[in-house]
């Protein structure tokens, strides 16, 4: 029996993937990006106060954890935890995120109006995110993970199917999460995990991000 030309192009796909889902690594590891000017962003809203049930907070996210000593709260620069982040117009951002919910009471976002006119809202806490992969690959949107002062210098661990594939230093600013290329290369249909622990190991961040069908899902956790 013949078989379906999409069932034929998914086994395809799966032959080839381990050699794909290697050489689509490599553009996570790329150098530290988008600095240039960082303190000169204007900050503002977009528009309302939530999207989906999160609410919107200040760029630069929620208040911070008390410190050791309970003299007042760590002063970071950037976000607490690193942060997935989604830059472009307003509107194809709007157009990619099918939907976001708090998995955790620290859920919220902040939008940053960026100098050439397009905003990147940045997502902290615990939460799910899903996103339309066909608009995601049409669409000039930019997926990125904030890092902030608590994870400079700290290390994230890049898993495939559960398997460990690399390694990548943490510099504070913005890298990249090529979401598009490792959608079309067949890693996310494995499921990938970004596990990255700030220097001096007490903190970390979880990205689990898997693909089904037209649908992206992002579960970031502590």
């Amino acid at each position: 029996m013949k078989l379906p030309s999409l069932v034929r192009r998914r086994v395809s796909q799966m032959t080839n993937l381990r050699g794909l889902a290697l050489a689509a690594l490599l553009s996570l590891t790329c150098a530290l990006i988008g600095r240039a000017g960082e303190e000169d962003i204007l900050f503002g809203g977009s528009g309302g106060d939530s999207i989906g049930s999160l609410p919107m907070v200040a760029p630069g996210g929620p208040a911070q954890p008390e410190s050791a000593s309970s003299t007042g709260p760590i002063q970071t620069v950037g976000p607490f935890r690193p942060s997935v982040t989604l830059a472009g117009s307003a509107a194809d951002v709007l157009a990619v995120v099918l939907s976001v919910s708090a998995a955790g009471p620290d859920a919220c976002y902040a939008v940053v109006n960026l100098p050439d006119g397009r905003i990147r809202v940045e997502f902290y806490g615990r939460l799910d995110l899903v996103l339309d992969r066909n608009r995601l690959s049409t669409l000039p949107v930019n997926c990125q993970i904030r890092i902030g002062s608590t994870f400079q210098g700290g290390t994230a661990q890049i898993f495939v199917a559960g398997e460990p594939r690399s390694i990548q230093a943490l510099p504070l600013g913005l890298i990249p999460l090529p979401l598009q290329q490792l959608s079309n290369s067949g890693v996310l249909l494995l499921g990938m995990q970004w596990r990255a622990r700030s220097p001096e190991g007490s903190l970390q961040r979880v990205l689990n991000v898997t693909q089904s069908g037209a649908v992206i899902r992002l579960e970031q956790r502590d």
